[in-house]
């Protein structure tokens, strides 16, 4: 037993410890709903769309093909509020070494795509690869839609003209050194 203790704000406490067995008696439990003051950055919503077929398209680069099934819409409960958008997926070209875009929408309008330079194509993620290979989509995007409508995003994608893409693991199926990879769409409010 170690008794009373008290400090005033200039005192320092030291040499004193409490076993944990000393302990007794049933603690609060803490949940978090009690806090106040805290600013932003509270998860309000969370949507999900998941892909596990394949999907394939031979729009040429300079358009775009929605991939079927990656679409997902939410409704911001804020104007305010931000919508962290987290994409993940594969693709892969049916002929060797030839290029395939992804390209992330809200409604009508592409967005986290890279500025212009020269001539080369604006998407939100790009890969080259052989038939039996996969490109990668990994995509995180904090988007501010500023609206309390349902709002739609959707994932597009296009080959280098000449080939087909497939969305969904590698174009080759006719092994096990092949692979088939799920994608999806994460949707999450995040308030002001």
């Amino acid at each position: 037993d170690i008794g009373a203790i008290t400090a005033s704000s200039t005192d320092t406490l030291t040499n004193k410890s409490i076993a944990a067995s000393q302990l007794t008696g049933a603690l609060p439990a803490i949940d978090g709903s009690a806090l106040t003051g805290i600013g932003g950055g509270k998860i309000l919503q969370v949507q999900q769309v998941t892909k596990l077929d394949t999907a394939t398209t031979t729009t040429a680069l300079g358009s775009w093909a929605d991939i079927t099934g990656m679409t997902l819409s939410i409704t911001p409960t804020a104007t305010s509020s931000k919508i962290l958008v987290l994409v993940n997926g594969s693709t892969s070209p049916a002929n060797n070494n030839y290029s395939i875009g992804v390209n992330l929408v809200r409604g009508s309008t592409s967005i986290f795509v890279a500025n212009a330079r020269g001539s080369s194509t604006r998407t939100s993620d790009w890969g080259l690869c052989q038939a039996n290979q996969n490109n990668s989509v990994n995509i995180a995007y904090l988007d501010s839609p500023s609206t309390t409508s349902a709002t739609t995003y959707k994932l597009q994608m296009a080959v280098e003209s000449g080939s087909t893409a497939l969305f969904g693991g590698s174009y080759s199926d006719g092994g096990v050194t092949n692979g088939s990879v799920p994608g999806s769409i994460i949707l999450m409010e995040v308030g002001a």
